[in-house]
This record gives structure tokens, sequence and C-alpha cells, in this order.
């Protein structure tokens, strides 16, 4: 016998269904664990709160860099921000951003 034989069209239609149904499932379970962990972040950032105390000189202050961009009467002060934790996990890598409303 010199022909290669591929088998069965029901066998080749049975593989693709197979790689199918499992590329299926493994998209639906990433799709789902992304949408549990959005869920979980949001509820805990919902359960902490934070507000301003007070504005004061930063002794710490040299006309750094990083204050090139504030306008020149914020500069070298420093802010005073409490932070209320109510969630169950620690909060790390906390950005806060001040605006002054008029």
């Amino acid at each position: 016998m010199s022909a290669v034989q591929w088998g069965s069209v029901a066998t080749w239609v049975a593989s693709v269904g197979t790689v199918a149904a499992v590329s299926l499932a493994l998209w639906e379970a990433r799709r789902d664990r992304k949408e549990r962990l959005r869920r979980e972040l949001k509820q805990q950032a919902a359960r902490i709160s934070a507000w301003f105390v007070e504005m004061e000189k930063d002794s710490h202050s040299d006309d750094s860099p990083r204050e090139a961009g504030l306008p020149t009467g914020l500069r070298g002060q420093a802010a005073d921000v409490e932070l209320l934790n109510n969630s169950e996990d620690p909060v790390t890598d906390v950005l806060v951003f001040l605006s002054r409303v008029s």
C-alpha cells in the first residue's frame, strides 16, 4: 500500500470538535477569572476612603525635578492625607491626586 490512510471523516470531525471545545472552555475560564478579579478589586476600592488633612511646608524639598510641573505656589509644599482601609486586604502602591477646585 503506497497511499497514506487518513482515517475516517468521523474521527477528523470528532478531533476538531474536541480541540474547539477545549479551547472554548479555556477561554471562558480565563474570562471568568479576569471578571472575578476586577469585581474583587472594585469591592476593595469601595471600602477605602481618604481625605485631605492639611498643607504644610516640605522640609525635604529642594526644587526636585518631580516638582517641575507644579504651579509655583505648590512647590515645596507637602499635603497630609489620611487613608481609612475598611477592606480585609492591605492597600499598597497608593497614588493620591489632589485637585484644587475654585
